[in-house]
C-alpha cells in the first residue's frame, strides 16, 4: 500500500501528476462485501447495500468465518413444531426413539396405554425435553438443544440456533466492510432482520477526479475536444488503506481478497478508460495524417509539374517538328 501511494504521488507527465487527482476532496462508497457467506448482495446504489443470507433449518451445515456449524434447534422451536405438525388423536410423532400415537383420552389403564405407546395430545408435547430428538410424520426430525438460550448447544457449540448463526453472520459482515474505511461518517453498520442484512457502507475520502481537455481539431468548437478523466489511485480510492492480512484467525487476510479484487477492478476500470481515449486520439491522429497527406497530393498536382506527361507532349511536338521539316 505504500508502494501504491508513492507511485499515485510521483506520476506525471509533462508537469502533470496523473494519478494523484485534482485539487479538492470528495467521499466515495467502497464496495460492499458479502464475508464468503451463502446469498444474495445487491448494492442499493445510495450508500447502503442488501444482503440475502439463504435462510437456515434445523439440520443445515453453514460455514460462517470459516467455521462449519449444524443448525439446531430451541425447545420451543420443536414444541412449536409440535404444535403444528401434531393436532389430534390418530396423528404419529416419534420422541426419543419411540414411537407415539396421540389419542383422545386413554382407556382404563393409562400406564398400560403409555407403555403402547398411546398419549394424549398435551403428554406427549411433555416428553419434549432439552436434548431430546423429535420426528415428525412428514419425516421431519428436530433435536432441542440443551441451553439454547444463548443460541448454543452446552454439549456441542458447533450446533447452534438459526438466530444465533444470523447474529455471527452480522458480525462478519460488519468486519468485511469496515476493510478500507477511512471516513467514520456514518459508521459502518448492519442490521439483521432474521436472514436479510442492511449494510450501512463504508465511506473514504478521496481527492477529486483529475479531468482536462485534449484540443483535436482546428475550428475553436468545444465538439472538437477530447476529455480525460482520470481518478486518484492510492490506496484510499482503492479500498486498500490499512489493509490487515496478519491477524490471529486469518479472516482478515479472508477478507482482505475481495477487498484487493475490487481494487484490481478499479484499476482495470480506470485502465480501459485511458484505454478509449487513447483509441480515440490514435484515430485523430490517422485521421490528420490522411488530410496532411491527400492536402500534400493535391498541391503537388497544382504546383509540380508532371514530367510524365510533359516529356510526351515534348517529344510528340519534337517529331512534328522534324515532320514539318
Amino acid at each position: 500500500t505504500t508502494e501504491i501511494d508513492r507511485v499515485a504521488e510521483t506520476t506525471k507527465f509533462n508537469e502533470t501528476y496523473l494519478l494523484k487527482g485534482d485539487k479538492g476532496t470528495k467521499d466515495i462508497t467502497l464496495e460492499a462485501h458479502d464475508a464468503g457467506l451463502k446469498g444474495s448482495l445487491t448494492n442499493n446504489g445510495n450508500g447502503t447495500a442488501t444482503f440475502v443470507m439463504d435462510a437456515l433449518e434445523a439440520g443445515d451445515s453453514v460455514s460462517i468465518g470459516g467455521k462449519t456449524y449444524t443448525i439446531g434447534s430451541s425447545k420451543a422451536e420443536v414444541e412449536a413444531e409440535y404444535d403444528k405438525q401434531v393436532t389430534a388423536a390418530g396423528n404419529k410423532v416419534t420422541i426419543n426413539g419411540k414411537e407415539i400415537t396421540i389419542v383422545a383420552d386413554y382407556g382404563a389403564d393409562e400406564a398400560a396405554d403409555k407403555a403402547g405407546g398411546k398419549y394424549k395430545l398435551d403428554d406427549a408435547k411433555a416428553l419434549i425435553a432439552e436434548g431430546s430428538t423429535v420426528t415428525f410424520a412428514n419425516g421431519k426430525t428436530m433435536k432441542a438443544m440443551k441451553g439454547a438460550d444463548d443460541g448454543v448447544d452446552d454439549e456441542d457449540n458447533t450446533i447452534i440456533t438459526a438466530g444465533h448463526a444470523y447474529d455471527l453472520a452480522k458480525d462478519e459482515l460488519l468486519a468485511a466492510n469496515k476493510i478500507g474505511v477511512t471516513k467514520d461518517t456514518p459508521a459502518v453498520a448492519v442490521t439483521a432482520t432474521d436472514n436479510t442484512f442492511a449494510i450501512t457502507l463504508g465511506k473514504a475520502e478521496v481527492a477529486n477526479t483529475l479531468s482536462f481537455s485534449l484540443h483535436v481539431g482546428s475550428d475553436a468548437d468545444m465538439t472538437n475536444k477530447i476529455q480525460v478523466n482520470i481518478e486518484t489511485m492510492n490506496s484510499d480510492y482503492l479500498g486498500v488503506k490499512n489493509l490487515n492480512v496478519a491477524d490471529d484467525s486469518g479472516k482478515a487476510a479472508t477478507y482482505a481478497i475481495d477487498a484487493i479484487a475490487d481494487a484490481v477492478s478499479k484499476v482495470s476500470s480506470q485502465r480501459s478508460a485511458l484505454g478509449a481515449v487513447q483509441n480515440r486520439l490514435e484515430h485523430t491522429i490517422d485521421n490528420l495524417d490522411n488530410v496532411v497527406e491527400n492536402t500534400t497530393s493535391a498541391e503537388s498536382r497544382i504546383r509540380d509539374t508532371d514530367m510524365a506527361e510533359e516529356m510526351v507532349a515534348y517529344s510528340k511536338n519534337n517529331i512534328l517538328q522534324q515532320a514539318g521539316q
